[in-house]
């Protein structure tokens, strides 16, 4: 776990480089536009300003739990990487297969969830909900040694940065803590067959066998624009009876991924509602993911742009610099 890595992102520049209003220049100059947001109630935005990828959405020592000098420090930087390399490629392949008529799509639809599933864990200004959703585990230890060694570490080794990443974010020194343990836990602890708690976590969505699985791909090709948050992710359905995420893919395009829990969906008033013949049936039916693609559509491209907005810490980013003239 050792790296050089001081400027840590926590979306990382790969997904930005996809929303980039100029991908053919070199990497270290590829840019996008940021909005403020001044609003959240009525989309409110201020002019665009133009922002490097390398420094976006990033933090210095976000992840580091331990500097041991001033060129080394102890992060998580490798494992993202791990997820991280190939999210370009298993978005096209995706957006490829749909655009194909393809439905077979399974495998690619899981990579991109999982790395995606990992920024709403990792993303700071979301920290909040993570600790909620994950706050049991950092009750518990890995039991292997090496694993039980860096964990402890966690808690009293060098953060010069520490002050600074809490006032950024609103984290108390305990909260920072846990939140670093949390994703510690989720990336390293494996079970017998070398599968971490994160892809377990994201497995689990899949083979819950309550769940009905449906997935929109919406596709744009008039240059529309589809924002990306400093969240990374929306969520739009507050019910309480699914566990639903909706992702920008690229400047072009964005997914929404939701898991209906069939013993909740329907309700109270509904003649089937908690009726066991009818789970049952369900339960015994072959497990897929129903997945649909949208193309052009413009009412849900502005109700997604408009929960980009409302969902957002501070700012939403995206490849045109005219989003206020043209009135969204």
């Amino acid at each position: 776990m050792e790296s050089n890595t001081i400027n840590q992102h926590f979306l990382s520049q790969a997904e930005q480089r996809l929303n980039s209003f100029n991908p053919s220049a070199r990497l270290r100059n590829q840019k996008l536009f940021s909005y403020d947001v001044l609003s959240h109630d009525d989309g409110t935005l201020a002019n665009p300003k133009s922002v490097s990828i390398s420094r976006n959405l990033s933090d210095l020592d976000l992840y580091s739990f331990n500097v041991l000098d001033k060129t080394v420090r102890l992060n998580f930087e490798s494992e993202f990487g791990r997820y991280e390399s190939d999210i370009s490629n298993a978005t096209e392949a995706l957006l490829c297969k749909v655009s194909n008529g393809d439905t077979d799509c399974s495998a690619e639809l899981q990579k991109v969830f999982i790395l995606k599933f990992l920024n709403s864990i990792r993303n700071p200004y979301s920290y909040k909900n993570t600790l909620s959703f994950l706050g049991s585990y950092v009750t518990y230890h890995p039991t292997e040694p090496k694993l039980k060694a860096v964990y402890d570490s966690i808690e009293n080794s060098n953060k010069p940065h520490l002050s600074a990443i809490c006032e950024r974010y609103g984290f108390t020194p305990q909260e920072y803590v846990n939140w670093l343990k949390a994703i510690y836990l989720l990336l390293f602890v494996r079970d017998q067959h070398g599968v971490n708690i994160l892809e377990a976590l994201a497995r689990s969505f899949y083979e819950n066998q309550n769940a009905y699985i449906y997935v929109i791909i919406s596709t744009y090709t008039k240059g529309q624009a589809v924002l990306l948050s400093d969240r990374g992710y929306n969520q739009f359905d507050d019910s309480g009876s699914s566990i639903n995420y909706e992702f920008n893919l690229n400047s072009n395009a964005h997914i929404a991924y939701y898991f209906a829990d069939i013993t909740k969906a329907l309700p109270l008033e509904h003649p089937l509602h908690g009726n066991e013949r009818v789970q049952e049936l369900f339960r015994t039916l072959p497990k897929e993911i129903n997945v649909s693609l949208v193309n052009d559509d413009e009412e849900i491209l502005s109700a997604y742009n408009s929960r980009t907005i409302m969902q957002s810490a501070n700012k939403v980013f995206c490849k045109s610099g005219d989003l206020i003239e043209n009135g969204l």
